[in-house]
């Protein structure tokens, strides 16, 4: 079994007219330690595309955590990225590496992981001058033991993407493909039968045809029971979406669920913990399945409106708080969360949590 050191957690801002900007971490054994993070946008901008919004994250060296977007033009706004670096001990072993712009299928050599029990974690840069598309989606997969693909149908002019491979001593992995259809707005695959309280999700995918990605079509993943993944957006999502989902099981892990509301008047929402995390040293959060740079479900038509006002961040404000943040208001939509706390003898309590706003869903 593999044996948790810490979890670290914090906030960096990516400021307006600037590229990246770094965090100081306490020194982690950087083959031991991977990088989760969300963003959200938080500026009026007038001309945000996808090179303004889409983060990428790193972590550098053993004290330090990069975070870039693809360039520093004028009025790109700033971003806001919330992260969590989680390092053991022993049993986890990360590998990583980063990737200039691709166009297809792209190889890289790792070394040779256990695939049972292993899965990827991708983040990439926006493509420069685009609206968000199909240059601005990628799909990571671990096809064989010394292997990952990087599958992108385009070239995304100038993007550069993150890797990070991670083999969990005592975990169960399934790898989950699915071709999502162009029509159907909530769609599923059949897993073997997990424990829900031990299991969480991470995910990729990429859109093949050159149709625009309105938020509206953005997807997001969560496991609605025990044998189920579902997928959801807003609208048909248009032709050629490819995804790949990792289920990730452990009897280490104490996973919570939540679906949190927001209406189209606010840009912040709380949600309580329950019950309420034993240490928040050892938990970390995720948002949606899908995509590293996070997004609400919308339940209301955004159309090709600003991203920010579906672009989401998390953070765990205490042990019985979490609070949800995106730049703007504007519209209705769902936050699908993950709430990992890890520690050897756990003993999870069973839930999916479902808050809503009454009167609007």
């Amino acid at each position: 079994m593999a044996t948790i050191k810490s979890v670290q957690s914090g906030t960096v801002t990516i400021a307006d007219n600037s590229a990246s900007n770094t965090a100081t971490i306490m020194s982690v054994a950087t083959d031991k330690a991977f990088l989760t993070f969300t963003v959200r946008h938080n500026d009026t901008c007038t001309n945000q595309q996808a090179r303004d919004m889409q983060v990428r994250g790193v972590l550098t060296n053993s004290t330090t955590l990069t975070f870039d977007r693809n360039d520093a033009a004028s009025e790109q706004g700033t971003c806001v990225v919330s992260w969590f670096v989680i390092e053991y001990t022993s049993g986890v072993t990360v590998q990583r590496g980063t990737v200039g712009s691709i166009a297809g299928t792209y190889n890289v050599t790792i070394a040779a992981v256990t695939l049972a029990q292993s899965w990827p974690i991708v983040s990439m840069q926006g493509a420069v001058n685009y609206d968000y598309g199909w240059a601005d989606t990628v799909r990571a997969e671990i096809t064989t033991t010394t292997n990952l693909a990087l599958v992108n149908n385009v070239e995304a002019w100038n993007s550069e993407y993150a890797w990070q491979v991670i083999d969990y001593t005592g975990a169960s992995v399934q790898k989950i493909t699915k071709a999502l259809a162009d029509t159907g707005t909530s769609q599923t695959s059949t897993i073997t039968s997990v424990t829900m309280a031990q299991t969480f999700l991470q995910g990729s995918y990429y859109q093949g045809d050159e149709t625009a990605i309105w938020p509206g079509r953005w997807w997001t993943a969560y496991l609605s029971d025990a044998t189920t993944i579902t997928y959801t957006c807003y609208e048909n999502p248009g032709t050629d979406n490819n995804a790949i989902v990792y289920v990730i099981s452990c009897s280490e892990f104490g996973v919570t669920r939540y679906q949190t509301s927001l209406t189209n008047v606010q840009t912040s929402k709380t949600q309580s913990v329950s019950p309420a995390i034993s240490d928040t040293t050892k938990t970390f959060l995720k948002i949606g399945s899908l995509h590293h740079n996070s997004w609400m479900r919308m339940t209301e038509n955004p159309w090709n409106d600003p991203y920010r006002k579906v672009q989401i961040n998390g953070v765990i404000t205490d042990a019985s708080t979490l609070t949800f943040e995106r730049g703007e208001s504007g519209y209705a939509g769902d936050v699908y969360s993950e709430l990992i706390q890890i520690a050897q003898g756990y003993q999870p309590r069973y839930g999916f949590v479902c808050f809503q706003n009454p009167g609007v869903f």
